[in-house]
């Protein structure tokens, strides 16, 4: 499993959808740097810190949500064609004739290909988090945990890229992927509404489609933890739809990792049926 690891690290680092997520994080960081840049000028010429307190955590958050998809898309485009594309192209019946358990070659692809998408991750979100502390002086909270609930949302995505890649095609897995991960980005934000309005319909809509695929509720969990520091004196996380009106349990949390587990179980259990 080790081997399947090592060479499916390599494998991401030779795709060109590497090489694509790279140019859009410089991309990313060039524009959002410079968007960051001028909003502290302007807003450093207020007399008001009123404007600060309430600003500068929305440009720390703005820069993860943002971010979020960007990862979001090395952690989907990795793992599509994981096993479906490997099954077409013929790789996988010269592995699969060898003494080699298939339950190691998933697993070996996902923790293969999660390790580039934990560095990129870790990488992207320090990236943001110091940037905007340089330009801002705001001291976000608790930056480890929120790291680690950053990392978490893609690797669900990614397990569940491995799960599709097992029984769909490559193009149909990235289509049906991509809904999903719309689908709980809306369904989070319906959520935010109607904690707003008091809806419980909108509220239980929300924690269902969170109950689905737990990206977004990883993200919300994230920026409540990420914001929670003395500097932000100001509640904003329920003023915008960046932030978390509501912010998911440590239960969610444990379930998204139980989640993880069984969509990796799943996986397992879907390719050891399939005749390749």
């Amino acid at each position: 499993m080790i081997t399947i690891i090592r060479l499916t690290a390599k494998e991401v680092l030779r795709k060109k959808i590497f090489l694509v997520v790279i140019l859009l994080t410089v991309a990313f960081f060039l524009l959002y740097g410079l968007a960051t840049h001028y909003a502290v000028e302007q807003f450093n010429s207020y007399s008001n810190s009123l404007y600060k307190l309430f600003i500068y955590p929305q440009l720390l958050s703005l820069g993860l949500y943002f971010s979020s998809f960007i990862v979001a898309l090395l952690a989907v485009f990795s793992g599509v064609g994981a096993i479906s594309g490997e099954i077409d192209s013929g790789i996988l019946h010269a592995i699969a004739t060898r003494p080699v358990r298939r339950s190691e070659i998933v697993l070996g692809k996902f923790l293969g290909y999660g390790s580039i998408v934990c560095i990129y991750a870790a990488f992207f979100f320090l990236g943001i988090v110091l940037l905007v502390k340089h330009m801002t002086g705001f001291n976000p909270g608790n930056i480890l945990e929120a790291m680690g609930l950053y990392i978490l949302g893609p690797m669900v995505l990614l397990a569940l890229s491995l799960l599709g890649s097992t029984f769909l095609s490559t193009l149909a897995n990235g289509v049906a992927m991509f809904t999903l991960y719309i689908l709980a980005a809306v369904g989070g934000m319906v959520e935010q509404i109607g904690v707003g309005l008091k809806n419980s319909t909108l509220q239980n809509i929300g924690v269902v489609s969170s109950l689905i695929i737990p990206s977004d509720a990883m993200y919300k969990k994230m920026i409540a933890v990420i914001l929670t520091s003395p500097d932000n004196v100001v509640n904003v996380l329920s003023m915008t739809p960046l932030g978390s009106a509501s912010s998911p349990s440590g239960v969610m949390v444990v379930y998204t990792v139980i989640y993880l587990a069984a969509v990796l179980a799943g996986a397992v259990a879907v390719f050891n049926r399939r005749d390749v």
